[in-house]
Order: C-alpha cells, then structure tokens, then sequence
C-alpha cells in the first residue's frame, strides 16, 4: 500500500514538473501599451505564419505575399506553417506568430481564448492611411473598439440570376445594382406566376433569412446601425414606426406566398431566378448554369426604402491575427497589417481565382474576375456588384462581430427557429422578435465585462 501511494505521489510530481516546463516555454502576453503614433517598430527577424494553404490559389497567394512582405521589408523573414489554426494550439503556445481564420471566431480568439494581440497601436505606429479599406471588413475585425483581425477578402451578400427567364417575361431591364428590394418583390411574384403551370417550374429568389450576414442586411438597411447599440447594451428589434422588421415581414409574406425560399419551411417549389451568393460561390454557380446552357448574370443585393436608397450589404471574410505572446511583435503586426496595403492586396488576390480585394483602388483588377473565363463570355459579367457602393454601404455581417459573444449566439440560434416557427404559424414575427430582444437586453445587463 505504502509502494502505491509513494508511486502516486512521484507521478503526480513529475506531472507538476511536465506541466510546469510547458507552462515555462511558453512566452509572456506581450505589451503593446506603449505603441502608437511616434512609435519606432523594428520589422526585422523571423516570425512564423500558420496558414493552412488548401488549394493551389492559396498557396500561389500566400508565397506570392511572403514574397512581397520581404521585400518592402528586406530584414524580416516568414516561415510558412501550413497547418491549421485552433484554440488547443493558442492556449498551449503552439501557434505561429500570426495564424489564419474566421471573421466568426475573433471574439473566441480575443475574448476566451486570450490569445489576440490589438494592432490598432501599429496603424498609427506604421502611418497606415486605410480611408482605402472598406469600412464594413475594417470594422468587423474590433472588439470593443480594439482591432484583432485583418481581413484577407471582402465578401458581400450577392446575387446570380437566370437573365435568359427575365429576357423571357421582359423583366430584365428591372436588374441592375441600384435596384430596390421593391423591384425584386415584384419581379419574384411576376416569374412565379406565370411559371406555376410550366413543366419546369420556377420563383423568385433564394434568400436565407436564417444565415447572419442576410438577415443582418434586412435590420440594417431599414434603421442603420441603431437596431444594435452597444454603447448603451441595447438590442431594439421592435421600434417605434416598425421599419426594423417592416422588409424581413414583407420577405415572410413572399414566402408564404411561394415567391421567395427563405431558408426554412419554404412553399416555393421549383427553381429559383435568383440565388443568393458571395465571390466565392460564384464560380460554382456559374458554371452550373453554363453546363445549363443558361444566360446568367450578377447583380448586387438591392437596396431598401421607396427607391432602394437604404443600402446595407452584409460582408464577411476570413483572415489573420497576432498572437499576442509573438516573440516578434513588430514583425508580426507589421506582416498582418500588410494586407490593409495596395501591394499586400495586390500580392496576395492577384492571382488566378483570387477573392475580392478589401481596397478600393483594386476593385477593377481583372484579376478576382475570372479572366480565364473570358472565352465562356464571363467577361461581361457585371463583376461590380460584388464591389457595388462597398465604401459606403458595406456592413459587419456577422452578429458575432458586433456584439457580446454571449448575445450574438443567441440571436443566431433564435433566427434558426423563428424563420420556421413563423412560416409554419406558430407564432407572429413581431411576438417573436419581441420576446427575443427582452432575452437579448436582459442577458446583456448581466455581462459586465463587456
């Protein structure tokens, strides 16, 4: 009994001791207090990038960006560590200096993880002007007004469309960016009704209301941005004259009708004119309707108010942060923030199959639109949308970016039930979404961390 219990005790010591030396080997929070305007960042020596490159555009892009970064910085060096991300890897030290991922798992990555280093200090150390950014992928990557993330693509709600059926019911003069979300109500009543009787059948738009950066462009376009306020902690669905929900009520009552797919329960039977996209899903989506030996098109997700002049196109992407206990601080900041530059941008989305470039002085480059296709005709195609008023009407389409974590899951979850809950008349969108900005602001008054 004695041996057992000494053996005991010897293991648990030498699991202290392990535990203790991987505890050590890990490196300090780094500060960065001090960095700001006037600051001198020494961007020099090696830092390590975890990104797992998973096709051939990504590791064309992110050699092609190491390459570049060297250059404008001759005395830095990048190691790219091509495997994945995860939280394991940022609480145990074992991630690189800068490493690859979601605009959905920032405030996981800054808030419970601890693990994201701010980098607003270097915009202003580095003499960054990013008035060339688009302000919606700028903003979603701060938390509580600090930057953590640095988005590598702007990706805003689209559409792609059958042209060859609006040519068919003379509805194709109706498309194009400055359109009003009036315009596509009537065109997906028109389409759908006269193709009821048809063998191949036909409706209006494909639109997930259930999917955050949709239903995120339905809240803000109508109140801008007071639907969300988190100065004061305070989710306001339900308003005075009703204009938060006014859209998202008008989108059910088409789908109730069998115009619109609205991501859960839908009555529209057949195929859909318009469908629902960002840069990314394009190429697929062309291609199937070329195999279809259908005319298509884009055009960018219309705007809201009598003339469409409320416009707010939810976006997203995906990027990169620092680790914040990097040996290497400056260099780290320094290679992340590189892909707020002209030549970063340039390095990185021009090459074959690239997204969309988050600068604005890019947003004619051939590169993100698909040259190779030229000769399938994909060369007209109206590329503009998914850069269509990006400056100024773009928006943080993930909820999690814009609020308390806490909050922000609760409404992605609700929207999963509320969508199917009012299609199939268990209860009114207005009940719904006012029992749920009373869990909303409730459960905020409790966070007072945030």
């Amino acid at each position: 009994m004695k041996k057992i219990v000494k053996r005991a005790i010897v293991l648990f010591i030498v699991t202290l001791t392990l535990f203790g030396m991987v505890a050590c080997r890990q490196a300090p929070i780094v500060d960065v207090n001090n960095v700001g305007a006037g600051y001198e960042a020494s961007i020099s020596g090696e830092i390590t990038w975890t990104f797992n490159v998973g096709n051939a555009f990504e590791k064309r892009a992110a050699n092609s960006f190491i390459k570049a970064f060297q250059s404008a910085y001759p005395n830095a060096s990048v190691k790219l560590d091509a495997s994945s991300s995860s939280t394991t890897r940022v609480n145990g030290g074992t991630i690189g200096d800068v490493f690859y991922f979601s605009e959905t798992q920032i405030y996981e990555y800054a808030v419970t993880c601890n693990g994201l280093m701010p980098l607003e200090g270097y915009v202003a150390a580095l003499e960054m002007d990013l008035s060339d950014v688009y302000m919606g992928i700028f903003e979603l990557g701060k938390i509580d007004g600090r930057l953590y993330y640095v988005s590598r693509d702007y990706n805003a709600i689209c559409f792609t469309y059958n042209k060859d059926k609006l040519v068919e019911h003379n509805l194709d003069s109706m498309v194009k960016n400055e359109w009003a979300w009036s315009d596509l109500l009537h065109i997906s009543k028109t389409i759908t009704e006269a193709t009821t009787e048809d063998n191949e059948r036909f409706y209006g738009a494909n639109i997930d209301l259930t999917y955050s950066p949709v239903y995120v462009t339905f809240f803000e376009s109508a109140v801008g941005g007071t639907w969300c306020n988190t100065e004061d902690k305070k989710i306001t669905f339900i308003d005075e004259d009703g204009r938060t929900l006014q859209a998202m009520q008008e989108c059910i009552d088409a789908a109730l009708a069998g115009y619109i797919n609205p991501g859960a329960n839908s009555v529209a039977k057949g195929t859909p004119v318009f469908k629902y996209c960002v840069h990314p899903q394009v190429l697929a989506q062309g291609n199937d309707y070329d195999t279809a030996g259908v005319d298509w098109d884009i055009v960018a997700f219309p705007g809201f108010g009598e003339n469409g002049e409320n416009r707010g196109f939810g976006c997203g992407s995906s990027g990169f942060g620092v680790y914040n206990r990097t040996r290497n601080k400056d260099t780290a900041a320094a290679f992340a923030l590189y892909f707020y530059t002209e030549d970063g941008q340039r390095a990185y989305n021009g090459q074959p199959g690239a997204s969309v470039p988050v600068i604005g002085s890019l947003k004619d480059d051939s590169s993100w639109r698909y040259p190779d296709k030229a000769e399938d005709g994909w060369d007209v195609k109206n590329w503009d949308a998914f850069v269509f008023e990006a400056q100024t009407a773009s928006i943080v389409g993930q909820v999690v970016c814009r609020m308390p974590y806490e909050i922000a899951n609760k409404i992605n979850n609700e929207m999963k039930k509320i969508i199917p809950d009012v299609m199939q008349g268990r209860t009114a969108l207005d009940n719904a979404f006012t029992e749920l900005q009373t869990t909303c602001n409730d459960l905020w008054s409790t966070l007072v961390d945030y």
